[in-house]
């Protein structure tokens, strides 16, 4: 007997019901199909986990693994209160394996509490790492910007020296220069966004890791690259309209 996963059975059997087919063979096992799982979708580091096929453990042991007596893992599911069940299955694996008194376990149980403790501690410790780097590069990418603005200002002292002296004011110079920047820094979030949907979409589809974009995550990301931006060209900009236009005439 065996039940299949929705993408299995919609995989072999396209046109048709696969319970009550005995064609599906496992290793060389042939099996009768009872039923069909519901569909699951994906998680994390599998894209799928309606790909799956259920049998009975004893025929997994004797007919596929040839095996009786040593199991590698087995999963519970259980609307038990948790710690009450996990101190049942304790206490019956170390009858069975014959542990008496202070003698250690040779098994290992975990429970979700334990999964989720780990999962917050893999999260957090994640989040930590993910904001680091993300203000590292947001400080590396203020200080490419600055002496990007830097130069552009100084290779153009004739250009806005010629414009001071045809009358152009300090604040339009300034406002020239801060919508350059602020044009720029909105054309570096739009590639970094298109960067951001290239890699997950290669991780989706190839490493099988599913990707879940967020409008709201950005939305900020935009708005920090518009600031840095805005904080590392200010001070140029002001500077630049501040050029006096002799000095910059004569270079």
């Amino acid at each position: 007997m065996a039940v299949l996963g929705s993408k299995v059975a919609e995989e072999l059997f396209p046109n048709e019901s696969p319970i009550g087919s005995i064609s599906l063979l496992i290793r060389r096992l042939s099996v009768q199909v009872i039923g069909v799982l519901g569909e699951r979708g994906g998680a994390i580091g599998r894209k799928y986990l309606d790909d799956r096929i259920v049998i009975p453990i004893t025929t997994l042991m004797r007919r596929i693994l040839n095996e009786e007596r040593y199991i590698t893992l087995i999963r519970v599911r259980t609307s038990a209160p948790l710690k009450e069940t996990a101190e049942n299955i304790r206490a019956l694996l170390r009858r069975n394996h014959g542990l008496s008194g202070s003698k250690p376990d040779d098994f290992r149980i975990r429970t979700a509490e334990e999964v989720l403790k780990y999962l917050m501690v893999v999260s957090g410790t994640l989040i930590i790492f993910l904001g680091t780097s993300g203000v590292i590069c947001l400080l590396v990418g203020g200080f490419i910007l600055a002496n990007l603005f830097y130069l552009s200002i100084n290779e153009r002292r004739k250009e806005i020296g010629i414009k001071r002296a045809f009358g152009t004011r300090e604040k339009d110079i300034f406002r020239f220069f801060l919508l350059e920047i602020v044009v720029t820094t909105i054309f570096g979030g739009i590639l970094g966004i298109l960067l951001a949907l290239i890699g997950g979409f290669v991780l989706e589809h190839f490493g099988n890791i599913p990707m879940v974009f967020s409008y709201k995550v950005w939305s900020i990301v935009f708005i920090l690259s518009l600031l840095v931006g805005l904080i590392s060209g200010m001070r140029l900009a002001m500077r630049a309209a501040k050029i006096a236009p002799i000095l910059a005439i004569r270079g």
